[in-house]
């Protein structure tokens, strides 16, 4: 899962991850994509009532951030993406 990951990333915020993601750092896009997977998983799945359309809301989610990260900055998209 995160074995590849850094203890630096682990420790930082999602701002900073956000920020380093900007520059094409995966070691950070995965660190917040494993931080806030889980959650966003539950709030789609108790709106969705279904686990699969509900993984397929939240990968696409993720994509979406990934593809559009030079566009945006952190608190454009990180409230939205954290559901702050």
């Amino acid at each position: 899962m995160l074995a590849h990951t850094t203890q630096q990333h682990l420790l930082m915020s999602d701002h900073e991850l956000f920020e380093l993601s900007r520059q094409d750092d995966t070691k950070a896009y995965e660190v917040l994509y494993h931080r806030h997977w889980p959650r966003l998983i539950d709030v789609a799945y108790r709106r969705l009532f279904s686990k699969q359309k509900a993984e397929d809301l939240v990968q696409d989610l993720f994509l979406n951030i990934w593809q559009r990260k030079q566009h945006g900055s952190s608190s454009s998209m990180l409230p939205n993406f954290s559901g702050r």
